[in-house]
């Protein structure tokens, strides 16, 4: 589900030189040449809306994805009615999604990258608290 303005600031794309990022791209044997991404999303559906380049990235450049979530899903419940039937849980109401959908979120973004390539997923990230 994409929400508006997060898909054309979703995807940060750098040479990731060095560091812990690009699962290690440098000891899999990729050349400087190969496409390192971070993508950076607040959903855990968010990746969805570019999964294609995602895929080609991976597959046919050979380059490395990896991804940062924002947020764990919790929030979606207002727009799980069709996720009801498929996992038989109340997930409209607050309560009941805010205990599942993380889980079910992090299940579905790990399957889907999977199919994608994304190599690591590095987590959720956590915005500072504001005073």
């Amino acid at each position: 589900m994409m929400r508006g303005g997060w898909v054309g600031s979703a995807i940060v794309a750098s040479q990731l030189v060095g560091g812990a990022l690009a699962s290690d791209a440098w000891g899999q044997g990729l050349t400087s040449d190969s496409p390192k991404v971070l993508v950076v999303i607040a959903h855990p559906d968010d990746d969805a809306a570019f999964s294609g380049v995602l895929y080609q990235i991976t597959h046919q450049l050979d380059g490395v994805v990896d991804l940062a979530l924002v947020t764990d899903g919790s929030g979606g419940y207002r727009y799980s009615t069709f996720a009801e039937e498929i996992y038989r849980l109340k997930l409209t109401d607050e309560a009941v999604a805010r205990q599942h959908l993380p889980a079910i979120r992090k299940r579905e973004l790990m399957a889907g990258g999977a199919i994608v390539g994304i190599s690591k997923p590095i987590g959720r990230i956590r915005p500072p608290q504001l005073t």
